[in-house]
């Protein structure tokens, strides 16, 4: 990525009209990623319009908000912020609550805050998030992570889709004003809170332990008395794979099928939303996505060459609810 004098390397929100077809402005969220491949950005943090109501009828200083790093994850079905942020804010918590993480199936304990959310591409910007009374969980956040906050699914989910530009190496979140073509995963607002990303592998650390899985389809197909991945295939799930593992961090099980083709399979934590991506014999493909509730209008699309699925696969796992 190129380096930027100013050092500020902070989304971009642009808008884009199609005069064409006279379409409504369609807003779109750029995010480079950081050297790890993680879509970060600025978000600012405030007190919210109530507390700052009260402390100013009550004659009391308004902590100044504070700006902190932020990372993108819809593997969050809320957004977190590091306990330290909102006790710098002089924020009391309204309760206790309990979330779940990939490790472990007990819950782990959390405080919930409201707090004011801004993110916009710089101070002159219109905001694309700006919320007054958003409830977040807070906890410590571990030494080592370069953010402060989990921008979560409560806030993404308002974009109907996401993709990366490897162009330009970043991240685009784009919405459309309309209900999304691809099924998206229903979040269960009576369940526990899932948070992903602080609890689990790094971006790439399950590529070596897949690529392996790839190699032993030879010998799995011949066990079944299938036949044999053929080398095309296996060239294109390897470099499917091998993209996967620059952007993701969910791990998929790789299996052989029949006819020669290859499985590369993603399901949600408790197994209720699925994305299969087929490589066939030929070097083409098929992607399935299966979402719970979703039924008759679940996800099915052919693909002449199988590193298409390059196109749209952090937007097909992102609608499952699989990052």
């Amino acid at each position: 990525m190129s380096h930027n004098p100013l050092n500020y390397n902070i989304s971009v929100l642009h808008f884009s009209i199609e005069r064409a077809n006279n379409k409504r402005i369609m807003p779109q969220l750029t995010i480079p990623t950081d050297d790890a491949g993680r879509p970060c950005l600025d978000v600012q943090l405030s007190i919210g319009k109530e507390h700052e109501k009260t402390l100013q009828a009550r004659k009391m200083e308004v902590p100044t908000p504070r700006t902190v790093r932020g990372l993108m994850d819809s593997g969050a079905s809320c957004t977190c912020v590091d306990i330290s942020v909102v006790r710098a804010l002089g924020l009391s918590s309204s309760k206790e609550v309990h979330f779940l993480t990939p490790l472990s199936n007990d819950p782990i304990t959390g405080l919930q805050y409201e707090v004011g959310v801004h993110i916009a591409a710089g101070p002159t910007q219109r905001p694309w998030i700006d919320t007054s009374n958003l409830p977040v969980i807070a906890f410590p956040f571990s030494p080592d992570q370069p953010f402060h906050v989990l921008v979560g699914h409560d806030l993404l989910s308002r974009f109907d889709k996401i993709h990366y530009d490897k162009d330009i190496e970043s991240y685009v979140f784009t919405s459309k004003g309309t209900k999304a073509s691809i099924p998206t995963a229903h979040r269960d607002t009576e369940a526990l809170p899932f948070i992903g990303r602080l609890f689990r592998r790094s971006l790439g650390d399950w590529l070596p332990t897949a690529l392996k899985d790839l190699k032993e389809c030879v010998g799995s197909a011949h066990d079944d008395g299938w036949d044999p991945p053929t080398d095309c295939a296996m060239d294109h799930a390897r470099a499917f794979l091998e993209f996967l593992a620059r952007h993701i961090a969910s791990e998929p099980n790789i299996y052989s099928m029949g006819d020669a083709d290859i499985a590369i399979d993603f399901c949600t934590t408790y197994g209720r939303n699925n994305a299969l991506f087929v490589v066939d014999d030929d070097g083409s493909g098929a992607v399935f996505l299966s979402v719970e509730g979703e039924g008759e209008d679940d996800y099915y699309q052919r693909v002449e060459d199988a590193t298409e699925f390059q196109k749209d696969a952090v937007n097909l796992l992102y609608k499952a609810g699989i990052i």
